[in-house]
């Protein structure tokens, strides 16, 4: 098998599309990208005109009406990330990130695959399994079939529901899937997510896609609203996973930290009360955890982000940042290298907090 590959293109991308081309198991994705990277270190591409830089992937900006440059990472809506590049300005953030790549055709394969290792009890005729993917388009308007389907396919045994994870990932942008979801059966939603993040032996690409569904319900107001309502075991869930981060692979670091990010836009924006207050402890402990635990440049960037987004709210946010000793911690983030943008992210944070 051949591994096609530009210089411009983000290794994680082409590893994912790689693997979703032969079908392979979502378990090779780190050794693909990393495959590549080894392969492809040392050499350069010839410079584009330059473009306004989205802080949060490195690539460019998201212009309505064009195609995305090459260089976009992460498979996060570069749409979503406020400029903050001009004038080194990394935060407040104000809008919410989702992850929103999809390749539809080989999530529909490994559906088609699965469907046939299952329990006879969990499988889905050939149409429903056509018509459960169509809700993976965010514009999808869902019937109670399609829900039911959805249903079933996410309760699928652990070794095959990932595609499953995939689809809800994606589902969730939607108005109509977000409301019928977390409106009735919000709380089993999150019980099941979180059950899988916390499984003994989950997979990695199962810990991954249940954090992205969990990041994809500030997509919409009703799974903005139900996130804030199943904050404190969401948080509590993220921060154990934290806690382990260095052991996390990329991917999981990235979704970590944009579910942190998203929960201090969305604490930013609620009204002030004791609920909120409660809510920014609980995400500066998880943040306190997670900025001693990563690994990965883009997930310690988000990270930043996130603590410079909550402390821009008031002196009392960043007393609590104190208390929990963030400025002590955040200091092995100063000599980060690459991405340069965490050293400079990591000055900016540390000033506020002096």
């Amino acid at each position: 098998m051949k591994l096609p590959y530009n210089l411009s293109e983000d290794p994680w991308f082409a590893a994912q599309a790689f693997i979703h081309r032969h079908n392979l198991s979502q378990y090779y994705l780190d050794q693909v990208a990393n495959f590549i990277m080894q392969n492809t270190k040392g050499m350069v591409v010839e410079s584009a005109a330059p473009a306004v830089s989205d802080p949060f992937t490195g690539g460019s900006r998201y212009i309505p009406g064009t195609a995305p440059r090459p260089g976009t990472s992460l498979n996060v809506t570069t749409s979503t990330a406020r400029d903050t590049t001009i004038g080194e300005r990394f935060f407040p953030q104000t809008h919410f990130l989702s992850f929103d790549v999809a390749n539809t055709q080989g999530i529909m394969s490994k559906l088609r695959e699965f469907n046939g290792q299952v329990p006879p009890e969990d499988t889905l005729t050939e149409d429903a399994l056509t018509r459960v993917v169509m809700l993976a388009a965010a514009s999808c308007t869902p019937d109670d079939q399609q829900m039911a389907a959805l249903e079933k396919i996410i309760h699928w045994p652990h070794e095959f529901v990932f595609p499953a994870l995939d689809v809800l990932r994606l589902a969730l942008r939607g108005p109509g899937v977000s409301r019928r979801v977390c409106e009735l059966g919000g709380p089993q939603l999150c019980s099941h997510l979180l059950a899988i993040l916390g499984a003994t032996g989950s997979s990695p690409a199962n810990q991954m896609l249940s954090l992205r569904s969990l990041c994809n319900l500030f997509a919409q107001p009703s799974g903005e609203a139900r996130a804030l309502q199943e904050r404190a075991r969401i948080l509590t869930a993220a921060q154990r996973r934290a806690a382990s981060g260095s052991t996390a692979n990329k991917n999981t670091q990235i979704a970590l930290a944009t579910l942190f990010l998203n929960y201090a836009v969305a604490l930013c924006r609620a009204p002030r009360s004791e609920e909120t207050l409660q809510g920014v402890v609980q995400l500066v402990a998880a943040l306190a955890t997670a900025v001693t635990e990563f690994t990965d440049g883009e997930a310690q960037f988000r990270l930043l982000v996130a603590i410079g987004t909550l402390c821009e709210a008031g002196e009392e946010v960043r007393d609590i940042c104190r208390a929990v000793e963030l400025p002590e911690k955040l200091q092995k983030l100063s000599g980060v290298q690459e991405p340069s943008k965490v050293a400079r992210c990591t000055s900016h944070v540390l000033d506020l907090l002096q």
